[in-house]
């Protein structure tokens, strides 16, 4: 009974792969097509870079000079307009710009200022939890 059972999984076994052998044509075309469909777009999409950073701020103390040992301190919160805007300066995205190479391809200066344009326009900056920044850019 072992016998017949294992002939006929062996003989099974063997019936897939002579299948599987003979109408190999129709596994390797739908493959190779989707392939260079694959290959095709990736040519003619516009690359789109985006990159995170999660910055922990500490909150910034001033010390009054007319009470001494007294100093007050300043919320995130408070701060956002000056971290946005020293984040979006146009010093910061010069370095990242001259850092991540992407004037390269600008041949004049209204196409480099409309390259700062571009990246400050995808840079956008949220609080996460009490003294936690989150730092988003996207570019294409």
């Amino acid at each position: 009974m072992d016998n017949r059972l294992s002939m006929t999984i062996r003989s099974t076994a063997r019936s897939y792969l002579e299948i599987i052998f003979h109408r190999k044509w129709l596994l390797l075309v739908p493959v190779i097509f989707g392939t260079l469909i694959a290959w095709g777009y990736s040519y003619t999409v516009t690359p789109m870079f985006k990159s995170t950073a999660v910055v922990e701020v500490s909150e910034k103390s001033k010390e009054n000079p007319y009470i001494k040992g007294f100093s007050q301190s300043t919320p995130i919160t408070g701060r956002m307009g000056e971290i946005i805007q020293r984040v979006k300066s146009k010093t910061m995205i010069e370095e990242i710009i001259k850092e991540l190479n992407l004037h390269e391809n600008a041949r004049n200066e209204l196409e480099y200022r409309n390259l700062i344009d571009q990246v400050r326009e995808g840079i956008s900056v949220t609080v996460s939890g009490s003294n936690f920044l989150q730092i988003n850019c996207s570019f294409t």
